[in-house]
């Protein structure tokens, strides 16, 4: 596995700002790891895959209390219509696809071949976040006051 260089760490911050600001109007900056702070709760995981030149996965986790506005957001809902869990996740899954889109062609060019799969989502809870912050692999990010984690991991193929 090759550990996220600074030039991709790089790519994967300017795009995933730009994602979360284009497509969800959400806005955030940058955390040190000393800032991660986070209350109880449950938090929700989205990761594809992707192969091409290289393989390897695009993974997101935000908590579960901001799915909701998340999804209001994409989907340019009013503060009175409800929002379904299965239309969080939808929403989740669907900026994760498109931070990966992006980030796939900054990383490999328009040119590169990239077979996507489909985006799969799991719910985590505290512990598992904590073990996610320990491992220190990941972009740290505070979108609209609440900590987000994206890891990009990559390796040759095989």
């Amino acid at each position: 596995m090759i550990m996220m260089n600074k030039e991709d760490r790089k790519i994967l911050h300017d795009v995933c700002f730009s994602v979360f600001e284009q497509l969800a109007f959400m806005f955030g900056d940058e955390l040190e790891d000393d800032e991660l702070e986070t209350g109880s709760g449950f938090f929700l995981r989205a990761t594809m895959g992707f192969r091409g030149q290289m393989q390897g996965s695009v993974s997101i986790v935000v908590p579960e209390t901001i799915s909701t506005t998340l999804a209001a957001n994409i989907l340019g809902l009013d503060d009175d219509q409800e929002v379904y869990p299965e239309t969080a996740l939808d929403a989740l899954r669907e900026l994760l696809n498109t931070i990966t889109g992006r980030l796939m062609t900054e990383i490999f060019g328009e040119e590169a071949v990239i077979d996507l799969s489909i985006p799969v989502t799991e719910q985590l809870s505290h512990a598992d976040w904590e073990s996610l912050v320990e491992s220190d692999e990941y972009l740290a990010v505070n979108i609209d006051e609440n900590p987000v984690l994206i890891t990009l991991q990559m390796q040759q193929r095989q």
